[in-house]
């Protein structure tokens, strides 16, 4: 059976009104987030650290339970160049592989919107890394 021809390109673009709703909740939630990350950049770029950055820095640095710190030594070093660029390929191929074209697409616009963006910010920003022996 033919699909009914749309009465509008609103009604084409979104045909539903729970699938309006959710993205405009969707949008909603997303500029609150922007709103709170442009806060806390502008608090940055004024404040060289948060008197917080000590206190939750120690708090990690004193967690002791078997496996934490080969954990977390893993996890940095695939979050780094050059493993980040190469899981992050891998997973683009395992979707395509599993024929999910869309969402390996995402998955690429995400990563490479999201290095920009760092990139972009770390400069704006210019937020100096913490002295070498609180890491």
């Amino acid at each position: 059976m033919d699909k009914p021809i749309p009465k509008n390109i609103e009604e084409a673009i979104i045909p539903k009104k729970k699938s309006r709703r959710n993205i405009q909740y969707g949008l909603y939630i997303l500029s609150l987030f922007i709103i709170g990350f442009a806060v806390l950049a502008f608090l940055a770029w004024k404040n060289p650290y948060f008197p917080v950055d000590l206190t939750v820095t120690r708090f990690i640095q004193n967690i002791s339970f078997p496996g934490f710190d080969p954990t977390m030594r893993l996890l940095t070093l695939i979050g780094n160049n050059p493993y980040a660029p190469i899981v992050s390929a891998a997973c683009v191929v395992l979707l395509l592989v599993i024929k999910r074209k869309h969402e390996a697409l995402l998955l690429v616009i995400s990563v490479v919107g999201a290095t920009a963006l760092s990139l972009v910010l770390k400069h704006l920003v210019g937020r100096p890394r913490p002295p070498q022996e609180l890491l």
